[in-house]
C-alpha cells in the first residue's frame, strides 16, 4: 500500500509516469507484487499513461497474470470472526478507500488493450509490433493456449519472464 501511495503521489505531483514506473520495476529483485503496483499506476492515470502502458499491454505473460486482478481486487471477504473491527489504518495521506477508488481497481491491461485499438495510430502500431514479436517468440495461440506450458508456471519464473519482456518492450517502443 505504501509503494502504491508513493507512486500515485509522485505522478499527481507532476513526475513523469515513465520515471515512476521505471523506479518501481527497475530492481530485478522486486517481487511480482511490485510489478502489479506499476500496472496499477499506469492504469490509474489513463491518458497520461498511454506511452507507459504500451510495454505492459504488449506482454502476453503479464496480460494473463493481470486479467483477473480487478475481480480479485473487488471481492469482499466475509468477516466471520469480526477481525475487521480490530484493523486500524495508519494515519497518512493515502487510505485504503482512496486506493480502492482508483480506475485500476475496475479495469485490467486487457481492457486497455481492447480500447487502445481505437486510439492514436502510432500507439496502436507500437503495441501491434511488440505483440507480433511476442507471437514470434511464443507461437500463435491455439486451442490449448489457456494451459500452454510456454508461459512459466511458477511465480518467480513468471516475474523473470515478464521483466525480460518489459525491458525488451521498453527498448522497442
Amino acid at each position: 500500500m505504501a509503494l502504491e501511495a508513493w507512486a500515485h503521489k509522485r505522478v499527481e505531483e507532476g513526475d513523469p509516469i515513465e520515471a515512476v514506473v521505471a523506479q518501481i520495476v527497475g530492481d530485478p529483485a522486486m517481487s511480482s507484487a511490485a510489478l502489479l503496483v506499476a500496472v496499477d499506476v499506469v492504469l490509474s492515470h489513463g491518458p497520461l499513461a498511454i506511452a507507459a502502458v504500451i510495454p505492459f499491454v504488449a506482454c502476453p505473460e503479464l496480460l494473463c497474470m493481470d486479467r483477473l486482478r480487478p475481480t480479485h481486487d473487488n471481492v469482499e471477504i466475509p468477516d466471520f470472526f469480526g477481525l475487521k473491527a480490530l484493523q486500524r489504518e495508519p494515519v497518512g495521506p493515502a487510505t485504503l478507500d482512496s486506493l480502492k477508488a482508483r480506475n485500476s481497481r475496475k479495469i485490467s491491461l486487457y481492457d486497455v488493450l481492447c480500447r487502445m485499438t481505437f486510439g492514436p495510430s502510432d500507439t496502436v502500431e507500437k503495441a501491434r509490433a511488440l505483440l507480433m514479436r511476442a507471437v514470434t517468440r511464443l507461437g500463435s495461440p491455439d486451442e490449448k493456449s489457456n494451459s500452454d506450458r510456454r508461459v512459466p508456471e511458477d511465480r518467480r519464473g513468471m516475474r523473470l519472464s515478464v521483466d525480460r519482456r518489459l525491458a525488451e518492450n521498453s527498448r522497442g517502443s
